[in-house]
């Protein structure tokens, strides 16, 4: 309570902070980026349109008791990663890529980092320079300098995995779950723009 007082605006981030929490928790489960019906906070609305408001993009009610409304249809949704054999392969492949990197720079760094922390929803620049305790702007430049940048390097972490996942007996859906992205579409565009094929040629022609 006395933190509260003292400071009320990292209190209310920190209490707010807990909807992303779940909504991460809930993609992590199910490999989908679900939007709650509406979401309540104690706290009262600021400007026209509260930064909470911008973030969810979900019906807020304000000085209401915390709550996060979902639609029913969650409670039937899969849970992705309960299958231990899938984790396993995932594991084993992103090991054998994590062993190649062999280099001590930046970029060689960055892509151990991503390896390590895909599948995430916080895929960012910000998220990977503070891991690096650097600010984006200087992780930038030390990219720069070694003639890469954050977005290649990403993109070719999930073209050899996604390639190494196809080779495998794991569903496209799930698949796009690993390499962190919010939808099975969101995989295939991105697999046809890599690769000129849509995931399911790629994989009947091999």
């Amino acid at each position: 309570m006395e933190f509260s007082y003292k400071y009320p605006l990292a209190s209310r981030q920190i209490y707010e902070s807990q909807y992303g929490i779940i909504l991460q928790l809930i993609y992590t489960l199910t490999g989908k980026s679900i939007t709650p019906v509406s979401i309540y906070t104690p706290y009262e609305k600021e400007g026209s349109k509260d930064l909470l408001e911008e973030r969810i993009k979900s019906t807020v009610h304000f000085g209401k008791p915390f709550m996060m409304v979902f639609d029913k249809e969650l409670l039937t949704m899969r849970v992705i990663n309960a299958n231990p054999e899938i984790l396993s392969i995932a594991e084993r492949l992103i090991d054998e890529l994590l062993k190649a990197e062999r280099k001590e720079s930046i970029s060689s760094i960055m892509r151990q980092h991503i390896l390590q922390t895909i599948p995430n929803l916080d895929l960012s620049l910000k998220e990977v320079a503070r891991y690096l305790n650097m600010s984006d702007r200087t992780l930038q430049r030390k990219l720069f300098i070694e003639n890469n940048s954050y977005q290649n390097i990403l993109c070719n972490v999930r073209k050899d995995l996604a390639l190494k996942y196809l080779a495998e007996n794991i569903s496209f859906v799930e698949i796009a779950f690993l390499l962190g992205f919010e939808s099975q579409s969101a995989f295939n565009k991105f697999f046809k723009k890599n690769f000129e094929k849509q995931p399911s040629v790629f994989k009947k022609n091999k």
